[in-house]
Protein backbone atom coordinates (compact mmCIF):
# COMPACT_ATOMS: atom_id res chain seq x y z
CA UNK A 1 0.00 0.00 0.00
CA UNK A 2 2.75 2.36 0.94
CA UNK A 3 4.48 1.68 -2.70
CA UNK A 4 1.64 2.62 -4.63
CA UNK A 5 0.97 5.94 -2.57
CA UNK A 6 4.95 6.50 -3.20
CA UNK A 7 4.11 6.05 -6.93
CA UNK A 8 0.96 8.19 -7.25
CA UNK A 9 2.96 10.75 -5.58
CA UNK A 10 5.42 10.56 -7.68
CA UNK A 11 3.23 10.33 -10.95
CA UNK A 12 1.54 13.57 -9.69
CA UNK A 13 4.98 15.63 -9.83
CA UNK A 14 5.54 14.22 -13.41
CA UNK A 15 2.66 14.93 -14.62
CA UNK A 16 2.75 18.45 -13.27
CA UNK A 17 6.42 19.04 -14.28
CA UNK A 18 4.82 17.47 -17.59
CA UNK A 19 1.96 20.13 -17.79
CA UNK A 20 4.04 23.19 -17.23
CA UNK A 21 7.17 22.25 -19.13
CA UNK A 22 4.07 21.57 -22.42
CA UNK A 23 2.55 24.69 -21.23
CA UNK A 24 5.62 26.88 -20.81
CA UNK A 25 6.97 25.76 -24.16
CA UNK A 26 3.91 26.24 -26.20
CA UNK A 27 3.35 30.02 -25.27
CA UNK A 28 6.27 32.24 -24.91
CA UNK A 29 7.49 31.29 -28.41
CA UNK A 30 10.00 34.22 -28.95
CA UNK A 31 10.91 34.03 -25.64
CA UNK A 32 12.41 30.55 -26.06
CA UNK A 33 14.16 31.59 -29.36
CA UNK A 34 15.81 34.18 -28.04
CA UNK A 35 17.22 31.89 -24.87
CA UNK A 36 18.26 29.15 -27.35
CA UNK A 37 20.09 31.77 -28.81
CA UNK A 38 21.78 32.93 -26.02
CA UNK A 39 22.39 29.23 -24.81
CA UNK A 40 19.62 29.54 -21.93
CA UNK A 41 17.74 26.89 -23.34
CA UNK A 42 18.98 24.47 -20.54
CA UNK A 43 17.74 26.72 -17.58
CA UNK A 44 14.92 27.93 -19.56
CA UNK A 45 13.29 24.31 -19.61
CA UNK A 46 14.26 23.36 -15.85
Amino acid sequence: MNEYLENLRINKVFIRTYVLLHLKKKSPKANHQKNKNTGQSIKYCV
